[in-house]
């Protein structure tokens, strides 16, 4: 099934930035009322600064009438309200529209989404629609495992195209190969992921930055799951930065991750980070 344009490389992108809780600690509570509410609530706090951020998230689904509402509220008084509409139209067809609104400044940002998928292609038109007007658009397709795509943006009132990508790739439900261009071909990922068992699966994403003084950088890492209730993680980039996760259901509706970020060129000095994440569902 083709996946938007953002999701061609989620699966290595998981490995090596899901589950690594660094410097934070985080706490998630989910929780489903009767009638189908889902409500969510985030808070994080930052252990060297003290600072505490929070989220709350309402959202309902009419699965009868394929729409979706979703209401968040932070403590920055950014107040989201967003509505999703699928396969109502037309079959595969996704409208959205997503309204952020900070009272304090008056502050009020809409963008419209208009997507369509099939299981060979994906494809999408974003309307920022106050700030420019900005469109982007992006589009995925599929042939016996070969991904092509691209993305652009265009700023109406500017006249400026803001921004263009592209990315290719290989991919089967053992592993899956990609090379994507960021920043308007400044920035270019190669990331491979290998599942080398059912509960084992490795990858390796490199980075090349144009006009930089190290243009290239390296990541490897491993994902093992050793039952249920128990994962391990590990990764490692070309300047010595080892990452360690360990996730833990503790009973059912109860997840806790700790994670570690080791800066093996400076073991015996205060560089290493350290954070935790509970879920309660």
């Amino acid at each position: 099934m083709a996946v938007p344009y953002s999701d061609v490389a989620k699966g290595v992108n998981d490995l090596f930035n899901k589950d690594f809780p660094f410097a934070i600690t985080k706490l998630e509570v989910k929780s489903v009322a009767s009638n189908g509410v889902a409500f969510t609530l985030n808070g994080s706090q930052n252990p060297k600064s003290g600072a505490i951020s929070s989220e709350l998230k309402t959202q309902f689904n009419d699965y009868h009438n394929g729409l979706n509402t979703t209401l968040t509220f932070n403590d920055a008084s950014a107040l989201g309200f967003k509505v999703e509409l699928a396969d109502k139209v037309l079959n595969g067809l996704k409208l959205e529209l997503n309204n952020t609104f900070i009272p304090a400044t008056n502050g009020l940002t809409t963008k419209v989404t208009v997507s369509h998928k099939s299981p060979t292609t994906h494809s999408r038109i974003l309307a920022d629609l106050l700030n420019g007007p900005i469109f982007n658009a992006d589009t995925i397709a599929l042939h016996k495992g070969f991904i092509l795509g691209g993305e652009a943006g265009y700023n109406l009132k500017t006249g400026n195209v803001t921004k263009y990508n592209g990315t290719v790739g290989y991919a089967t439900p053992e592993f899956s190969l990609t090379l994507q261009s960021n920043k308007s071909l400044n920035e270019f990922t190669t990331g491979f992921l290998h599942r080398v068992a059912i509960n084992t699966e490795v990858g390796a994403r490199v980075h090349y930055i144009t006009n930089s003084e190290k243009p290239v950088s390296i990541e490897v890492g491993v994902k093992h799951i050793i039952d249920k209730y128990t994962a391990l993680k590990a990764k490692v980039d070309s300047v010595g930065q080892v990452g360690l996760s360990l996730t833990q259901v503790l009973r059912p509706g109860v997840k806790a991750t700790l994670g570690a970020s080791i800066d093996s060129t400076r073991l015996n000095q205060d560089a290493h980070k350290f954070g935790f994440h509970l879920v309660l569902n």
